[in-house]
């Protein structure tokens, strides 16, 4: 198979190969008020300056110009202010733009965003300039929606050449003049509180701000080439090598279904490899037919592909047709490109030395995107399915119509009425999870903890505290291997993000809480870096913990020979009469609480308005549902001592409702003192430093879905997964159980039926919660403690 593949290859392959040409790059020179934007891998490829001499009118112009070519990226001169003062009106942008020896495209932007309802953007991409060409005057006009919160204006610029830019002007008009531009699927927007409430400085004008640039990164030779696979299908590949490396160098492979991209670690590339990115079956420029989350494929078929053996055959491929390669692949990824690096350990290529799967998709009803414990992530569900299905299958974009996500969804009064309005059913995934909404076949012959069998490459599992979307990935995966791990190969880092945070954030905070150092440039700097070096290029030492996680309680990072620990003990926090929380446990025969749970008034998940600030909802004040009555809450004393929790973490409720299903979220809080020194703001915070939900029919099987029998107490084990985390003396431990994170979760009709997404809208009823604290009924928070 591997010389036929090389045969097809000679015939059939595709390349493009461009000779980069490289200039030595000057400090950025912008002027007050403006500031450049560049995609991940962009920054070094463009050089921003103020011209004196090349100007339309004033002092100076805005030249930005071309250091390095790469075909697909691009830079953006920008400003942003606030909407608020131009909601509900139309508004113009007009600039002078020249170019010279411009390859690719050149125009205005305009973006608004924040709205629920769309994202309005223009990019000129239909009138761009290209060539050479004199002063020519640009315009945009767009429609600002009346809940728009932020405007970005300025120019585009991707390809190679030079750019001027000059005398913008921005106004209202009238509804005479005709718009430009167009509608995308709005996008949560973190808006600075310091951000102008209008554009300012348009001439260009005035004394600059000096940004210095990174240092300069090392030249490259780029190609595009379509490799072909097993079954004759090519795969789009872009391959970044370093120009003149003086030792054959690896190949480091991330394979993606967002778009084959430039390298953009700028450790990695300095460290020295070949990169290649790769578009996967049927997305992008890969030819194929794109399937979410692919199947393992069955092995008794020789003819079968999947994601596992499409890896294999580029790995075949690239070590045979990629020059100065040393023989040597590693592979990467983060999200779904972790999953898709992961896989890869199904069945790896001789070839590949080290893989390292960053907050994977491992298991996607389990705990990762679309389902946690049963429990349907409808508002993530319905937006991703869409992004990647919805063109193809001709889907329209509802927009949310409002800007609390919160009111929209719950304007459906069913999962059934969403999936009727959206006609969500042309999306592939939708169906499936309409037709899949328990934890059958077609879920776990994608889950990669349930696939591997072996573990034969060194494998480095990243993953976020915090991360909204893949948590469960990464702690799974990691934990499915070590059953295999005879070697020591096998390693797990959790540092304080949220999802990809450590990609190319410095990460010193996330939201409101401070970390005290910069976590994502250690990570990339002291982690991943030395361990690709070492088993990629033989340089280091090779000693690697078992575990290294960082301690958001302390802002420490600690690393493990084991994880967890051999030294922590389980130890129980029990609820207590009087909101009380306590090691100790209950002594009394009888004793509850109890909550009313309306699918009416659900519990929203984030600070309302919901559907913002997606990245740091997890680190938001949990005080935003104080006062709630359908949200019980548990808290110790201060804490005398410190208590350093590492390890397994699971919610144990026994509980009993008056319907015949429930949801239950359990979640686990750091309460901090009042007064802290030098961040007074954060006194009483409460911060989730874990929490899950489980849907109820499936406490005794993920399989089957049960009815519950109302008004039993049954048992339901919440998995929170696992936690390094102090606890200071003087703060408190809080458990909070409620019965429903909306729209982030669907609603719980509380009335079982079959199937929830065909549920009726008179199935949704409220009912009545109690989750018991006696001798024999001792609802806890199980954790490891390590001994003091």
């Amino acid at each position: 198979m591997k010389t036929v593949i090389r045969a097809v290859a000679a015939a059939l392959l595709m390349t493009l190969t461009v000779v980069a040409v490289v200039r030595v790059q000057a400090p950025d020179l912008l002027p007050q008020g403006w500031e450049r934007s560049d995609p991940l891998g962009s920054m070094s490829r463009y050089s921003f300056q103020l011209d004196g001499e090349i100007k339309r009118s004033g002092v100076t112009s805005v030249r930005i110009q071309s250091c390095e070519y790469a075909a697909d990226a691009y830079t953006v001169l920008r400003q942003q202010f606030l909407a608020d003062a131009f909601r509900g009106r139309r508004v113009r942008l007009v600039a002078y733009l020249r170019v010279a020896d411009v390859s690719r495209w050149v125009g205005l932007r305009m973006r608004i965003a924040g709205s629920a309802a769309h994202m309005v953007i223009d990019n000129m991409k239909d009138r761009s300039l290209r060539g050479i060409g004199d002063w020519q005057r640009c315009e945009i006009v767009l429609d600002v929606p009346r809940d728009a919160t932020l405007i970005a204006i300025g120019a585009i610029f991707l390809g190679q050449g030079t750019l001027w830019a000059d005398d913008f002007e921005f106004a209202v008009v009238g509804d005479e003049v005709p718009t430009t531009g167009a509608l995308f699927p709005p996008q949560a927007e973190t808006v600075e509180p310091d951000l102008p409430r209008a554009p300012r400085n348009l001439g260009c004008e005035g004394e600059p701000a000096v940004t210095p640039p990174p240092p300069p990164l090392p030249p490259f030779d780029r190609r595009q080439v379509m490799i072909p696979m097993r079954d004759g299908v090519q795969l789009y590949t872009e391959i970044a090598a370093l120009r003149n490396s003086l030792e054959p160098l690896p190949i480091l492979l991330d394979r993606t279904p967002y778009g084959a991209h430039p390298p953009g670690d700028r450790k990695l590339i300095t460290d020295g490899y070949i990169f290649v990115s790769q578009d996967i079956r049927g997305r992008n420029k890969s030819q194929g037919e794109f399937v979410m989350n692919r199947p393992a494929r069955d092995p008794r078929d020789p003819k079968s592909v999947d994601e596992t053996t499409d890896a294999y055959d580029t790995v075949e491929w690239l070590i045979h047709n990629v020059p100065n390669n040393n023989g040597r692949v590693g592979v990467t990824g983060i999200s779904y490109p972790g999953w898709l690096a992961e896989v890869v350990l199904l069945d790896p290529h001789p070839a590949v030395k080290a893989v390292s799967p960053q907050a994977p998709m491992t298991d996607t009803w389990m705990g990762d995107d679309f389902f946690h414990q049963g429990a349907f992530r409808q508002d993530y569900g319905y937006s991703y399915a869409w992004s990647l299905e919805g063109k193809k299958a001709g889907a329209k974009w509802v927009p949310h119509g409002r800007y609390d996500t919160y009111d929209w969804f719950l304007s459906f009064p069913s999962l059934k009425a969403l999936t009727d309005a959206t006609d969500a059913m042309c999306l592939p995934t939708w169906r499936r999870f309409v037709e899949h909404p328990a934890y059958d076949r077609e879920w776990q012959g994608r889950a990669f903890q349930r696939l591997v069998t072996r573990l034969t490459v060194p494998t480095l599992n990243v993953g976020g505290w915090w991360d909204q979307e893949d948590l469960f990935g990464p702690q799974a995966t990691f934990a499915a291997l070590e059953r295999f791990d005879t070697t020591g190969i096998n390693s797990l880092v959790i540092g304080p993000w949220s999802h990809s945070q450590w990609g190319d954030e410095a990460a010193d905070a996330l939201g409101n809480v401070q970390f005290g150092t910069a976590t994502g440039d250690y990570f990339r700097e002291k982690i991943e870096a030395p361990w690709f070096a070492y088993w990629l290029k033989g340089r280091g030492e090779g000693r690697f913990p078992d575990a290294q996680l960082f301690d958001a309680g302390t802002n420490q990072w600690r690393e493990f020979d084991r994880w967890p620990p051999r030294d922590a003990t389980a130890r129980n926090l029990y609820v207590r009469a009087d909101g009380l929380l306590s090691f100790d446990p209950p002594t009394k025969r009888a004793g509850f609480d109890s909550f009313v749970s309306d699918p009416a008034h659900p519990v929203p998940y984030q600070p309302r308005p919901t559907g913002w600030k997606w990245g740091r909802w997890m680190t938001e004040d949990q005080r935003f549902v104080d006062g709630r009555p359908d949200v019980l809450t548990w808290q110790t004393e201060p804490l005398k001592d410190d208590v350093v929790v590492a390890g397994n973490i699971a919610g144990k409720l026994f509980a009993s409702t008056t319907g015949s299903d429930a949801d239950w979220v359990v979640k686990l809080i750091d309460v901090y003192p009042e007064g802290l020194k030098g961040r007074i703001e954060m006194g009483g915070y409460q911060l989730m430093v874990t929490g899950d939900i489980l849907r109820g029919r499936y406490r005794r099987s993920f399989e089957k879905a049960e009815a519950i029998r109302p008004n039993t107490v049954e048992t339901y084990t919440v998995d929170l997964h696992q936690l390094y985390y102090t606890f200071k003396s003087g703060h408190r431990i809080m458990v909070q159980v409620q019965s429903a994170w909306f729209p982030l979760y669907d609603r719980n009709p509380q009335t079982f039926v079959p199937n929830i997404f065909e549920a009726p809208a008179s199935a949704y009823r409220a009912q009545t919660h109690r989750v018991y604290r006696t001798a024999s009924q001792s609802s806890h928070v199980s954790v490891m403690v390590l001994p003091r």
